[in-house]
């Protein structure tokens, strides 16, 4: 995926969310920005922890962030990683 493609795919994600979230808030069921912001990271990071099969260096590299980032933050939301089956 070029940089553009991912770009335009972020654009659409954020424009997604924010709508959502604003009509959420209308409607007064919405929850504060940090809150939902929150729960969207967690979300991600449990994927990226997926995928590299619970190893947060390989999870950090996915995401971008520095190792001691992500494990801080593991620890902080206290985020199981994946139980390895078979081994």
């Amino acid at each position: 995926m070029n940089n553009q493609s991912n770009l335009l795919s972020q654009n659409k994600i954020i424009e997604y969310i924010s709508n959502l979230y604003i009509n959420e808030n209308l409607n007064g069921q919405g929850n504060s920005l940090n809150v939902v912001l929150s729960e969207i990271e967690q979300r991600i990071i449990k994927k990226a922890l997926m995928v590299s099969k619970g190893n947060q260096r390989k999870a950090a590299l996915l995401l971008n962030i520095k190792y001691t980032t992500l494990n801080e933050k593991v620890k902080r939301w206290k985020l199981s990683k994946p139980i390895k089956m078979g081994g």
